[in-house]
């Protein structure tokens, strides 16, 4: 039941953004970005957070997830 419930409001939410889409914000582009920043560390072990704001800041993204 609640499967079907998740389902049901799934495709609710998704036949929304995709119907005011076609009617609104023609063009418009919204960048999200969802990073994981491992506690500070980057891939290589070392603690960098200069190197992880870098790619943030090039990223340039209008909503961020850390």
């Amino acid at each position: 039941m609640k499967s079907l419930i998740i389902f049901f409001v799934v495709v609710l939410l998704s036949s929304y953004s995709i119907c005011s889409q076609k009617l609104d914000n023609k063009g418009k582009t919204i960048k999200i970005l969802s990073f994981n920043i491992l506690h500070g560390t980057t891939t290589r072990g070392d603690f960098d957070l200069d190197a992880i704001a870098k790619v943030i800041i090039e990223a340039d993204p209008d909503f961020m997830a850390i």
